[in-house]
């Protein structure tokens, strides 16, 4: 048995371990200090950790960032926006290029392409996904990277105590201008083109857009302590570590 997981490791999982002080963001999972010794007092154990990092936008953007950025570049790589005009042919290539990247990432389940179609509400993704901060990487005219954020909308849904009325729903477009920490929920790379420097020219577009909005700070959502790779990447930013998750596990044998 493993927990707690949010039905699928990329949507979110593990009970918060460390940030207990911290807002709680956009798609980011929330328990009570209480619940590890409830796990604990179960005899249940540490299957992984995950970290979400936080990005300074007040400090200036690191030299290095920059420079592989430049580097990327120069070697004919294109970054463009989402184009929410043509969402269903964005969709074509996107989900299965989703599947694709995250199919070896720790627990990991296969499912379908309409399944990825029916979640998240990937079908209405047109009239929500801010495309300047959806960003696609392109080789050749073919994609070949992506990342997802968006800004923080918890700093608004927060206060909006769960109603969704009229009112609320001009209170959300009158206050989201003034949201101003950025979150960087997904990013993926064709495995023939990593380790050339696409992640970071993707994270440093993202950056450059965030802070031109005023932006304080910005949140990287969940990564797998083991996958070094992106901690690394990551770690050019300037991020420093935020909080943390853990997924718990029980061994059980049936006599």
């Amino acid at each position: 048995m493993q927990g707690s997981i949010n039905g699928r490791v990329d949507i979110g999982c593990g009970f918060l371990y460390e940030g207990f002080n911290l807002p709680q963001s956009l798609l980011s999972s929330y328990s009570p200090e209480y619940y590890i010794s409830f796990a604990e007092k179960f005899d249940m154990k540490k299957a992984r950790d995950f970290l979400t990092y936080y990005i300074d936008l007040k400090k200036p953007i690191p030299k290095k960032l920059h420079e592989k950025a430049q580097m990327c570049s120069a070697s004919n790589v294109k970054i463009r926006p989402f184009n929410r005009l043509h969402t269903q042919n964005e969709l074509k290539w996107w989900i299965k290029f989703f599947l694709e990247c995250f199919a070896n990432h720790w627990g990991y389940v296969p499912v379908s392409v309409d399944e990825v179609r029916l979640r998240f509400g990937v079908k209405q993704l047109r009239w929500f996904v801010d495309s300047r901060l959806f960003l696609i990487a392109e080789y050749n005219s073919s994609p070949v990277a992506f990342i997802w954020s968006t800004p923080d909308y918890n700093q608004i849904f927060q206060k909006m105590n769960g109603r969704l009325g009229l009112f609320n729903i001009f209170q959300f477009l009158f206050k989201k201008q003034r949201i101003n920490k950025g979150i960087l929920h997904f990013i993926g790379i064709k495995k023939e083109f990593r380790n050339q420097n696409i992640g970071s020219y993707l994270n440093y577009e993202i950056l450059i857009e965030m802070k031109n909005r005023g932006y304080l700070g910005a949140e990287v959502s969940l990564m797998d302590e083991e996958n070094a790779v992106a901690h690394t990447t990551i770690s050019i930013t300037g991020a420093e570590p935020y909080k943390k998750f853990r997924v718990f596990e029980k061994d059980f044998h049936i006599i």
